[in-house]
């Protein structure tokens, strides 16, 4: 989400991870936003969040592989628990239709470009 909780892992207890919600299929190299986050916090100590950096990343991604620059605010706090189930009540399922998933994203105010950005 929005508060990096997609990079917290589970602490034990009923509370299962964001990560183990089936709707996170396609998240990998989580030990790489770590690494960034290293490097970042050993030049500006406490002044990046792993949030940021997610949203950093997703931007530079889209802008790199040839999409739209996509400016992001920063200052996104990290969260400190997770919850698979919010994921699961948030996120569209992988089977939703293209045309669905730009309606819904239409739905939200975004444009097609945008929706797009957000698909990745």
């Amino acid at each position: 989400g929005c508060d990096a909780s997609i990079l917290l892992d589970s602490g034990g207890g009923n509370v299962r991870t964001e990560m183990l919600s089936g709707k996170n299929f396609g998240i990998r190299q989580r030990s790489s936003i770590q690494m960034m986050k290293e490097a970042v916090e050993s030049e500006c100590p406490g002044q990046v969040s792993c949030a940021d950096l997610i949203v950093m990343a997703a931007s530079k991604s889209v802008t790199v592989s040839g999409g739209p620059r996509i400016d992001v605010p920063l200052g996104r706090k990290d969260s400190t628990t997770a919850n698979n189930l919010l994921a699961d009540s948030h996120l569209p399922p992988a089977s939703m239709s293209v045309d669905d998933l730009l309606n819904l994203f239409s739905s939200m105010g975004m444009n097609m470009e945008e929706a797009v950005a957000m698909l990745g």
